[in-house]
């Protein structure tokens, strides 16, 4: 009897370890993952509220009910902003050994030696590192030369004006503070100079103000040009006296001045109406391109 109840404990404690070992292997339970989800977004929460070392608290139980290299991250930048360099490292060291692809591996590297340099360093100094979307683009800090993206430099502690700017893209312009012994990391987007088409369409009553203008110019041409013609065959009637004789010359200038006046009317009522007849019917209205800019800004190290 006392070896069948030995027995059947023994039996009872291997199917609770196996349960255990079950339930381990399937990764945390769904009430635990919404357990951690909710702490979780507290933690980003007291993160965005400058409140970085109840966030680490608060990513830690997020961590504990389901890890998650996403929260390993969290906990390092939310250390690097408290200036605990060592802590950052050994946090993002631990993202990536956990996160060996990680998309952001290669900014997380830099981020690393940047860090080591910091906590080894006893200067009061602060690193900026700037990256762009594309990479390539001219850095200018308090407007001086700085090179291009990716680019990290030393900087000292206070407000420091950062320009990016490369062809075909709108220039960005940050101002950016930076604490001593600390590392701050920007990550640029710039957004293209697209080139639209701008329609610009003509007032209707243009084309038809065109047209009567010409109209009325050619037609007065032509009146012009009729009394020229009479005062011509006046002149051509007339005889031999002399006051015929002077009232030919008169004729004559008169012709001169009407033919003239009637040519020009006419040429220049000919090409307004022109215009005014092709704007008119072609129903084609000019354009021009113009440039438009996007701006906006892409930053690292949100959640």
């Amino acid at each position: 009897m006392l070896m069948t109840q030995w027995v059947r404990r023994i039996i009872l404690a291997l199917a609770l370890v196996s349960l255990t070992s079950t339930q381990a292997a399937a990764g945390p339970s769904e009430a635990a993952k919404a357990r951690s989800q909710k702490t979780y977004q507290a933690g980003v929460a007291l993160f965005k509220a400058g409140q970085f070392r109840a966030a680490i608290r608060e990513f830690n139980k997020a961590y504990r009910d389901s890890p998650s290299p996403t929260l390993l991250y969290n906990i390092a930048r939310a250390f690097e902003e408290l200036g605990e360099y060592k802590l950052a490292v050994d946090s993002y060291r631990e993202y990536l050994k956990i996160a060996p692809n990680a998309p952001d591996r290669q900014r997380v590297e830099r981020t690393l030696t940047t860090l080591e340099r910091l906590n080894a360093s006893g200067s009061a100094e602060a690193e900026l590192s700037i990256e762009s979307t594309p990479i390539g683009a001219r850095v200018m800090i308090d407007e001086e030369p700085a090179g291009v993206t990716p680019k990290t430099v030393t900087v000292t502690p206070g407000m420091h004006v950062i320009r990016v700017s490369k062809a075909g893209y709108q220039t960005a312009d940050i101002t950016q503070k930076v604490l001593a012994r600390r590392s701050v990391s920007l990550n640029v987007a710039l957004r293209p100079v697209s080139v639209v088409e701008v329609e610009e369409s003509m007032p209707s009553w243009v084309p038809w103000t065109l047209t009567g203008t010409g109209a009325c110019s050619v037609l007065a041409g032509l009146v012009a040009i009729g009394i020229a013609q009479s005062a011509a065959d006046d002149a051509r009637s007339l005889g031999p006296s002399r006051e015929d004789i002077s009232r030919y010359h008169d004729l004559r200038s008169e012709h001169a001045r009407a033919t003239g006046a009637g040519t020009v009317g006419v040429t220049l009522g000919v090409a307004v109406l022109t215009t005014g007849l092709y704007w008119l019917f072609s129903r084609e209205a000019p354009s021009k391109k113009v440039a438009v800019d996007s701006s906006g800004l892409g930053w690292g190290g949100e959640f």
